[in-house]
């Protein structure tokens, strides 16, 4: 990676930064237009100047941005990896469009800020930056905003291009200053390409080649829940081979979908054990009470000797343990996605750890991922008992159960290997960064 950042600035940079300085005033009239159209929240307009109400977090603060929501979804992962990775360090997510608050609330990890990209003012940008002052910059958007980058590297912050594909935009309207589309991109310390086509259209536009690297591109990988094998072992041994499925973050209103599936499906494959996560811890006492009034051989996880050779149900009781599960059994139901009220839950954890899935048609916050299992034939939709029992019995067949898990597998491995590539120069640019303040 190169270590040098340019200290040149072109002529051509120098005058778009100057006559930004009169074009201003015309962002406050694009913003009224912006939310006459719906493409701006007017409660949240202010951001956009660089303004807002929440406070810095204490401490070293890394800023993402991307464009759109879908770009928004891919950095919460990475977001999660960083977290893991660098400690105690906060994390600040802004995007240049409109995106779904309720969504992203749900996706992004506990305690990330959004914000709404300010626009690439002086003004703006000025405002942003004195507020966050933040201590690296990972920025995702083929729409390069050149004030903002400039202005974030005269105050000596690392700037990393990730998931680099081809600014075609932006180098258009920089192309009446000679050198400022190269000097914008020159900014970033390393620049992380999703292709070939990508870094020889970043070399054409003049970026140093030692500052690029081909990574390919951000996708949602999900790393594996941890799990303790010896466990896992211990009640594979228990279950002595009988056929089981998992129906994960189960809500209220599907527990007794689940259990009509089981009853169904238990009539072709005989000593089924149906394994029953709920959906959220608090659900557990009143859940155990449902269970023991279903006239099923109901065993619980806190109290192993209840499981017996003609338990039904394998009630996961015990927080923590999904990714145990999901190495327990090789069939997967997704919950919280059956009824009407279910906004859908990660499949992604169930693909990286070798699970067929099955969901129902309500996945909402997690459509872009169940969208990417679909197109390589990863998971099966449902929409009621009869249909989860069919899926359930056709994916009891090793074979069929065991080509779906390999292609959710892959589709969510392939995302991680480019995250954990990304997380190397990540870490050791912020290092850097580290070692000059």
């Amino acid at each position: 990676m190169a270590g040098k950042r340019p200290d040149q600035n072109t002529l051509g940079l120098s005058v778009y930064m100057e006559v930004a300085k009169y074009t201003a005033p015309l962002a406050e009239r694009r913003a009224q237009k912006a939310i006459a159209s719906g493409r701006e929240d007017p409660d949240r307009i202010l951001e956009r100047s660089g303004k807002t109400a929440i406070e810095r977090p204490e401490g070293r603060l890394i800023w993402l941005h991307t464009a759109d929501m879908a770009g928004a979804l891919v950095l919460a992962n990475l977001i999660a990896r960083l977290q893991t990775l660098l400690g105690q360090v906060s994390f600040l997510l802004t995007t240049a469009e409109r995106i779904r608050d309720e969504v992203l609330a749900v996706r992004l990890p506990v305690g990330t800020i959004h914000q709404y990209a300010p626009y690439d003012s002086p003004q703006a940008t000025d405002a942003f930056l004195r507020h966050w002052q933040p201590d690296m910059v990972l920025w995702s958007d083929d729409r390069l905003m050149p004030i903002l980058l400039q202005t974030a590297f005269q105050q000596q912050i690392p700037l990393v291009y990730l998931n680099a594909g081809m600014p075609r935009k932006t180098a258009k309207r920089l192309l009446w200053l000679p050198g400022a589309a190269a000097a914008v991109l020159n900014r970033f310390t390393a620049i992380l390409a999703v292709d070939d086509a990508a870094i020889g259209e970043l070399k054409r536009l003049g970026v140093a080649a030692d500052r690029i690297r081909k990574t390919g591109p951000l996708s949602e990988g999900t790393p594996p829940l941890p799990f303790e094998e010896p466990v896992r072992a211990q009640i594979a041994k228990m279950l002595h081979g009988r056929p089981v499925w998992l129906a994960a973050h189960v809500s209220p209103q599907e527990v007794d979908t689940v259990l009509e599936a089981h009853r169904i499906a238990q009539r072709g494959a005989h000593r089924l054990v149906t394994i029953l996560s709920p959906l959220s811890d608090e659900q557990v006492a009143p859940l155990a009470e449902h269970l023991a009034q279903s006239g099923l051989s109901i065993s619980r996880r806190s109290e192993p000797e209840s499981l017996t050779p003609t338990t039904d149900i394998l009630f996961g009781d015990v927080k923590g343990e999904l990714g145990l599960w999901y190495r327990v059994a090789s069939v997967s139901f997704i919950g919280n996605s059956v009824h009407a009220a279910g906004t859908g839950q990660n499949p992604n954890e169930a693909a990286a750890l070798g699970s067929a899935i099955i969901h129902g048609p309500h996945v909402g916050n997690f459509a872009d991922s169940y969208y990417t299992l679909q197109k390589v034939d990863a998971v099966i939709e449902v929409a009621n008992a009869a249909s989860l029992a069919e899926a359930v019995s056709e994916l009891m067949a090793p074979d069929k159960a065991a080509a779906m898990a390999q292609a959710a597998w892959a589709a969510n491995s392939s995302g991680a290997e480019v995250t954990d590539a990304v997380l190397d120069v990540v870490q050791d640019c912020f290092e850097l960064a580290e070692g000059i303040t």
